[in-house]
């Protein structure tokens, strides 16, 4: 049994398994897990048999302080006899930025917070963030399919300087072993035709 709530706002990889113990009870929930799709994030959690509450509310933030009610299941949920899944979808995450959530479960207590980064990858289908680099940065691109991907990041004279690979949808980049200046990167399946580029200052 699923149940869904979809809210309508104005503005248009930290995934979690296993159970969650929250605050003045044992373990009510599992499979707690935040993920993206476009511009959209899912929050998905489990209540196991047993459990139940008065109410869910669904919580984001910018940080792990400053949290607002984005989202609410009323009435009694859980079950005494199964396992329920539940499902929120926050249509407009805040761009460009870490989002926080949590949830509440009334009268019962309120879960860890997982988070998850929002980027708008633009025209170019990649972003360094933050973009002056100072000493490390984000280099986001598409990658829901989850293949291996590789960069390479170029001097402006064309010199390779710097080379990763990742499953994600992002490369962790440290500029410790650069110089200032400004830099072009390629990022493409290993053995293939570099499908992506982009450019990022590296601040002295």
């Amino acid at each position: 049994m699923i149940k869904s709530l979809r809210i309508f706002l104005q503005m248009a990889m930290l995934v979690c398994a296993g159970s969650v113990t929250l605050a003045q009870s044992g373990p009510i929930i599992d499979d707690f897990h935040v993920s993206k799709s476009g511009q959209e994030v899912l929050i998905s959690w489990r209540m196991l048999a047993g459990n139940t509450c008065n109410g869910i509310k669904i919580y984001r933030a910018t940080d792990t302080m400053l949290f607002n009610q984005i989202g609410l299941i009323p009435g009694i949920c859980g079950s005494t006899t199964e396992s329920l899944r539940y499902n929120h979808v926050d249509m407009s995450p805040v761009i460009n930025s870490t989002n926080f959530y949590r949830i509440e479960f009334g009268g019962v207590g309120i879960s860890e917070i997982l988070s998850i980064d929002i980027i708008n990858l633009g025209t170019e289908g990649t972003q360094v963030w933050p973009n002056p680099v100072k000493d490390e940065a984000k280099i986001f691109f598409e990658n829901d399919e989850g293949f291996e991907y590789e960069m390479k990041m170029y001097s402006m004279n064309g010199i390779e300087v710097y080379q990763d690979k990742t499953d994600q949808d992002f490369f962790v980049f440290n500029s410790s072993t650069l110089s200032g200046g400004v830099y072009t990167y390629t990022i493409s399946v290993p053995g293939k035709t570099p499908s992506i580029t982009g450019k990022l200052v590296v601040q002295p």
